[in-house]
C-alpha cells in the first residue's frame, strides 16, 4: 500500500511564463540600445581621430569649387578695363545698375585692388563662415522659369561683394561698404 496521506501531498509550483509580447519589446529595446550605442561610439571615434572633419572639409571644398570659380571669373575680369568692358557687354542686364560703360568702369576701378587678393581655391568652411559667405540657388516660378544663382562674400571688415546670375548671365554686380 502506498504511504499517502493528505499531509504529505505537495503540488508542483506553477511556473510563471513571460508573455511573448514582453519578450518582443525587450528585444526591440536591446537592439535600439545597441544601435544607439554604436552610432554614438562611431561619432566619437570619427570626431576624435579627425576623419569626420577631413571628410566634411573635402565635401565642402568640392561643393564650393564651381561657385568660387564663378566669383573669381568676375573678379578677374574687372582687373583690366578691356576685360571689364567685355564683362559689361556680355551681360546686358548690368545696364540696370550701370547705364554706361564709363559708369561701370568708374565704379569697379575702386574695387580692383580690394578683390585682387582673393584666394584661388575656396577657403576653409570656417573662414567662409567668418566672412559671411552666402550662396543662393534656385529657379523662379511662373511661365518664364529662370535659373537664379547668387553669391555674397565679405572681402574685408568693411567691404562686401554681391553677384547675381539669371540663366548664367550676370544681372547684379554690387560692392557695398559695411
Amino acid at each position: 500500500m502506498s504511504d499517502s496521506n493528505w499531509d504529505s501531498f505537495s503540488e508542483q509550483p506553477v511556473k510563471r511564463v513571460i508573455p511573448v509580447w514582453v519578450k518582443f519589446f525587450i528585444g526591440c529595446g536591446v537592439v535600439a540600445f545597441v544601435l544607439l550605442g554604436s552610432c554614438v561610439g562611431f561619432t566619437y571615434w570619427a570626431a576624435s581621430t579627425g576623419k569626420m572633419t577631413k571628410f566634411f572639409a573635402e565635401k565642402v571644398t568640392a561643393a564650393l569649387e564651381k561657385p568660387w570659380g564663378m566669383l573669381l571669373a568676375v573678379t578677374d575680369a574687372i582687373q583690366t578695363d578691356e576685360d571689364a568692358i567685355k564683362l559689361y557687354r556680355d551681360n546686358p542686364a548690368l545696364v540696370n545698375d550701370y547705364p554706361t560703360e564709363t559708369d561701370f568702369l568708374k565704379k569697379i576701378a575702386v574695387w580692383r585692388t580690394k578683390v585682387a587678393d582673393l584666394p584661388r581655391t575656396p577657403p576653409s568652411f570656417a573662414l567662409l563662415d567668418k566672412n559671411d559667405f552666402h550662396i543662393n540657388s534656385g529657379k523662379s516660378i511662373g511661365r518664364n522659369r529662370r535659373k537664379l544663382f547668387e553669391i555674397s562674400y565679405k572681402i574685408s571688415d568693411e567691404d562686401r561683394i554681391q553677384l547675381c546670375w539669371e540663366d548664367d548671365k550676370l544681372v547684379e554686380f554690387r560692392f557695398s561698404e559695411l
